[in-house]
């Protein structure tokens, strides 16, 4: 076992089709913005597949931050004057201005970015309903946990999306996965041997199950490789790597057995796959 553990360990993986994979075996792995120019992620890919099933959750998410950050300034808090803040903030929609930022394709620098752009806009609104002093740490602990939160931001993002607060969750949402998308499309993916079988499952949810196809290259082949701060099962490339260095497992439904991915003939080339 322990054998089979350290020639796991030597690879990591990629998912993708079968027509997928004979562009690769022609092209090698080039990076979105190899393809088209612009850096923008595949639409049928796991980025896009992923945004479609979790968007709406995040800003729901952020909204609940946003409301948390207000609420928690209410001097002497107390149950019943979150209620009146959040019935305060429901009927004050405030006029919102969408900002523009330009992702540069770096999480260091776009991240924080974002969070003062969207920090200015959220003290406007703290502005606007009058609680705009120190938070409490310990009164936004305990928020967490409080229900008419929940309920103020679903009621916001379904029945009042021309309100100030969504639409600044909304916008700021976009921008994440902008961002993502940015430094998605100019890199190429895989996924670390110890994260190899749940991330399999997990994208394997993306893809038709006869069209699945798994690559993999030796980690000494990509010694340039980053961790992907957005998904701590990958690490990316930013540039191509060639077809001659990737090998394919095109029969892959026990890819998720360990015996069965260490042993070499279960894998061939990518270059002599027919």
């Amino acid at each position: 076992m322990m054998a089979q553990l350290v020639a796991d360990a030597d690879w990591f993986y990629h998912l993708t089709r079968r027509e997928i994979a004979r562009r690769i075996k022609i092209n090698g792995m080039t990076t979105a913005e190899t393809r088209i120019g612009i850096r923008v992620a595949n639409p049928v890919g796991a980025f896009n597949q992923n945004r479609k099933e979790n968007e709406a959750e995040k800003q729901e998410q952020k909204l609940r931050e946003f409301l948390s950050d207000i609420v928690c300034r209410i001097p002497q808090y107390d149950l019943n004057k979150c209620r009146n803040t959040l019935a305060t903030i429901t009927n004050t929609p405030g006029a919102y201005a969408p900002f523009t930022y330009n992702p540069q394709g770096s999480n260091a620098v776009d991240v924080p970015a974002l969070e003062n752009l969207v920090n200015q806009r959220l003290n406007q609104y703290r502005v606007l309903v009058n609680l705009n002093g120190p938070r409490s740490g310990q009164v936004l602990r305990g928020l967490r946990n409080v229900a008419e939160i929940r309920n103020c931001a679903t009621d916001l993002l379904r029945n009042r999306k021309a309100h100030f607060l969504s639409r600044l969750a909304v916008q700021a949402v976009a921008f994440q996965y902008k961002i993502e998308e940015t430094i998605t499309a100019g890199h190429v993916y895989f996924l670390k041997p110890q994260d190899a079988v749940v991330g399999y499952n997990d994208y394997a949810r993306h893809l038709n199950a006869n069209e699945i196809v798994v690559l993999r290259v030796n980690q000494a082949n990509i010694v340039d490789r980053v961790p992907d701060d957005s998904d701590h099962r990958a690490v990316m490339v930013p540039r191509t790597v060639p077809a001659n260095v990737l090998e394919i497992m095109a029969n892959c439904a026990n890819f998720t057995n360990i015996n069965y991915r260490t042993t070499g003939a279960n894998w061939q080339a990518l270059r002599d796959w027919n």
